[in-house]
């Protein structure tokens, strides 16, 4: 399990690609809320996220 990075959602950074994955573990699912170029700026996917 990845470090708890904003409330309840998780970020996994892929080894090998410059991506970020953005979850949440709920009730022993995983759900997946986006998948993020890790040059954007993290204000965007901060948005995101509150909208949900």
């Amino acid at each position: 399990m990845y470090p708890v990075v904003y409330k309840q959602y998780h970020r996994a950074v892929v080894k090998k690609f410059p991506y970020a994955v953005l979850y949440n573990n709920q009730h022993h699912t995983i759900v997946v809320y986006g998948v993020f170029h890790t040059s954007q700026h993290p204000d965007k996917w901060l948005c995101r996220l509150d909208k949900l």
